[in-house]
């Protein structure tokens, strides 16, 4: 197994930032022992620790070394174990841990948690023995199972690792960690039907552990399931399948100061909790507010939620506690570059570059400062120096420059040759999508279409998953290809292609209308309802209103009696009204009123939308609403021959 999260996220949140700090420092003393019996624990050097820790180290170390050989003893020594151990000064947490479990043996915490600790050192064989142990006093306890079969696996002894496992499910089906260890050895053993099972049930308990959906995606691909293997892998990401463990949580709850609680806010930000990770960070400013990564965390969080405002205060305030660090500076930039302060965010860069020249990072996002600032001429300067440096995004960008210009022949000439670079997935598909829009706005349809394919056919690569706005860049080059696909007029195609987008991103509105448009221009009415509906219901509120104004006017209009119906058009056309919508959704309450047979309302309703019309000079779209006002004085309702 995986360390367990918190101390895995301890490990990967250090930084250059805070090396020169690292808690762990060499073992220069030794606390003192009160019994022959109890073995030499290694005091760490505490001089870089912040003071509120050092001294909850002191007087646990005090505690500790009392002497005497009581339960109290054996609990002051756990103590002092535990308290090493959440700082991670992990040679004397080993040694307290062995006297506090001298001390009392019976003791299911300190051998449950001396076996965590040798596992998190590499010493698996020695964390089966502190298991055993603890299982020993506690055979029921769940969690220590599950470690324990984790560890077995990573032994090799697999055929225990898996009985043990079943053993805890066959007690409970909810330990999501159980299952996907068991998917893990069934994928190992080729069962992939079973693999499939136990990493879907592990999504069905932890929904937000993306980690597991690439696995899942290889074993969906194994068992010819393309469709959702690529859908997994779009949505595979980084977030652990965790197991629940209290006594590792009051591990955790052992920390203090500035720092404990930035790494608090990192486990929250992993796990997509924005708002708890603010609230941690903020908590780790108020503790020590010079604590320079307490800051810049605090701040881009603050991003992560809208507060630009906010977040510019936090890094204004880590560039005064460092002024040379290069990457506060760049953060800051880029707040000021989001709040369009563009001058700015420009100084900013440059005193990020002047502490950090090498970077082309910053280099690459001053230059998109100075375009996004109106000051075309100086990026395209910067650009072409990047770009003689070898910088691939560069090349983009001047492409990009070119087209917004106007040059678009230039734009495709010089994206045509980055296609025979040496490009990841995600630049080769970049360059096709840029392409195929470029030569789609010129008329070139089929060899637009033909850029989008290729984009398309980059789905599914896992090492694209790490490629910033990789899913962004496959939902557009599907969406694209469908939308050409419908310009065509290869309608069935079309529908094909935007479900393929509903299903690997349900929330984007513009797939399910574009999937109804063609669907009803096909004649389906029926699947062009069952879109509209599934979009609807899957779509985020701010992006309903489209999708419940073409669906009622869908229900009011279809020539198909089967998909009509009045009343629920009706209801839906008045709730899109009601938020604000144009005079198109007051015409489709009329259309609605005409299917129910309510003639007078539907005759009075268009006349509203002839005098709206008429009173913004549209007189073309006037003329039509009369017509319709006479078709329905002579009680004849609306229905389509083509589109919702």
């Amino acid at each position: 197994m995986t360390p367990a999260p918190r101390r895995y996220l301890h490990v990967l949140l250090r930084s250059t930032l805070i090396a020169a700090l690292a808690i762990f420092g060499a073992c220069s003393e030794r606390v003192p022992t009160s019994s022959a019996a109890l073995v030499e624990v290694p005091e760490p050097v505490l001089d870089a620790v912040e003071p509120s820790v050092r001294q909850q180290i002191r007087e646990a170390q005090q505690a500790a070394t009392q002497g005497g050989e009581s339960a109290s003893a054996a609990a002051a020594w756990g103590t002092l174990a535990s308290t090493y151990h959440a700082y991670d000064f992990l040679e004397a947490a080993g040694a307290a841990y062995t006297n506090a479990r001298q001390l009392d043996p019976e003791s299911f915490r300190w051998a449950y948690l001396q076996g965590v600790l040798r596992e998190e050192l590499g010493q698996k064989e020695n964390a089966i023995a502190a298991l055993d142990a603890a299982l020993g006093i506690r055979p029921e306890n769940l969690t220590a199972r599950v470690r324990r079969a984790s560890i077995r696996r990573d032994l090799g002894d697999l055929e225990r690792a898996r009985e043990e496992l079943e053993s805890v499910l066959s007690e409970t089906d909810d330990v999501a960690l159980a299952h996907y260890l068991l998917g893990q050895l069934d994928a190992h053993a080729g069962e992939w039907q079973r693999a499939v099972q136990r990493f879907e049930r592990v999504l069905e308990i932890q929904p937000q552990a993306s980690r597991v959906r690439y696995p899942l995606s290889r074993a969906y691909a194994r068992l010819g399931r393309a469709d959702a293997a690529e859908a997994e892998a779009e949505q595979s990401g980084t977030v652990d399948v965790t197991l629940t463990d209290p006594l590792l949580a009051e591990l955790s709850e052992l920390e203090r100061g500035a720092a404990a609680y930035v790494r608090k806010g990192a486990q929250r930000q992993i796990a997509g909790d924005w708002r708890g990770a603010v609230a941690a960070y903020r908590t780790a400013v108020e503790t020590d507010p010079q604590h320079l990564e307490a800051r810049m965390s605090l701040g881009g969080a603050l991003v992560e939620i809208g507060d630009f405002e906010g977040a510019e205060e936090h890094l204004r305030r880590a560039v005064e506690i460092e002024p040379l660090q290069a990457l506060a500076w760049y953060n800051l930039a880029g707040v000021l570059r989001a709040r369009e302060r563009f001058d700015e965010a420009i100084d900013a860069y440059d005193r990020a570059i002047e502490r950090s020249p090498d970077d082309d990072r910053f280099q690459l996002a001053r230059a998109r400062t100075l375009r996004d600032g109106g000051r075309a001429a100086e990026a395209r300067a910067a650009y072409q120096g990047l770009a003689a440096k070898g910088a691939l995004d560069a090349e983009f960008d001047l492409a990009r420059l070119d087209a917004q210009q106007g040059r678009r022949r230039d734009a495709i000439a010089r994206t045509e040759a980055l296609l025979g670079r040496d490009l990841s997935t995600s630049q080769r598909r970049l360059a096709h999508l840029l392409l195929a829009d470029w030569l789609a706005r010129g008329g070139a349809t089929e060899a637009a279409l033909s850029h989008y394919e290729a984009a398309a056919e980059t789905i599914g690569d896992p090492s694209a998953e790490a490629d910033l706005a990789s899913r962004a860049q496959l939902l557009d080059a599907l969406l694209g290809r469908a939308n050409l696909l419908g310009t065509l007029g290869r309608l069935r195609e079309a529908a094909e292609a935007y479900e393929k987008v509903n299903r690997l991103d349900p929330s984007r509105p513009e797939a399910w209308l574009g999937g109804a448009t063609a669907a009803a221009l096909s004649g389906d009415w029926a699947d062009a309802r069952r879109r509209l509906e599934t979009g609807l219901a899957s779509s985020q509120p701010e992006h309903q209103v489209d999708l419940r104004h073409t669906l009622a006017r869908l229900l009011a209009t279809a020539p198909v009696a089967e998909v009509r119906d009045g009343e629920l058009a009706l209801q839906l056309a008045r709730a899109a009204l009601d938020e604000g919508g144009p005079v198109d959704y007051a015409e489709t309450v009329g259309m609605a009123l005409a299917e129910l047979g309510r003639w007078q309302e539907a005759i009075d309703w268009q006349q509203r939308v002839i005098r709206q019309l008429e009173s913004a000079g549209e007189t073309q779209r006037a003329g039509q609403a009369r017509a319709l006002l006479q078709q329905y004085g002579r009680r004849l309702p609306v229905r389509q021959g083509a589109g919702p």
